[in-house]
């Protein structure tokens, strides 16, 4: 009995001396808010090898996001929306707008240079043409960016983007031509970015 006291007792004091400098040094990195916004502009294509891509060229897209950190660093939460234009030499043309919500992973190394893993999703506003056919589909969405500072709150830098629009669900238009088939799209985005920071630290 007596020893199992002195073991408590041990363990109450041990818990007291380590406790306080790690409790002291959560505190010491509480959380603060780092909100970025910003945008690009870029080529946009269908994916290569892809079904949309022997139907569509490499045309021109841009949108904007906003970043925030988020307590589990190093990853941030993003919100995005853009749009995207994919043209032809025939009369074959989409247009799309997704908009999406993404987790980051900045990946851990001592460079000058962000390199950040992104995955998410979201929803696509999707409208074809000559059909103009419309839709609002599931979409998929992931990529990484690089980044290096220009100055004490502005980024400058490359973004890839992976759209997967996912249409094979719906069903066909009624007023469709026989070979009207559906198939999923897959999207390439490629774009250069500007973003600025906006806490005041």
């Amino acid at each position: 009995m007596k020893n199992q006291r002195y073991l408590l007792f041990l363990a109450i004091v041990a818990i007291l001396l380590i406790g306080k400098p790690l409790f002291g040094q959560y505190e010491e990195k509480a959380y603060h808010p780092n909100i970025r916004m910003g945008f690009w502009f870029g080529p946009v294509a269908p994916f290569p090898g892809t079904e949309m891509a022997n139907r569509l060229g490499t045309y021109l897209g841009g949108g904007v996001f906003g970043r925030m950190n988020i307590p589990a660093i190093p990853f941030e939460a993003e919100l995005g929306i853009s749009y995207n234009s994919y043209r032809s030499d025939t009369t074959a043309e989409l247009t799309t707008i997704p908009l999406y919500l993404a987790i980051l992973y900045r990946i851990p190394i001592r460079s000058e240079l962000d390199i950040n893993l992104k995955v998410g999703g979201g929803a696509s506003y999707a409208k074809n043409f000559p059909e103009k056919h419309q839709n609002i589909l599931p979409l998929l969405y992931t990529g990484f960016d690089l980044s290096f500072a220009a100055g004490r709150k502005t980024r400058i830098g490359l973004k890839v983007d992976y759209n997967l629009l996912y249409e094979k669900h719906l069903d066909i238009p009624a007023n469709a031509p026989s070979d009207y088939t559906l198939y999923n799209g897959h999207m390439l985005n490629i774009g250069l970015m500007l973003s600025f920071r906006f806490n005041n630290d």
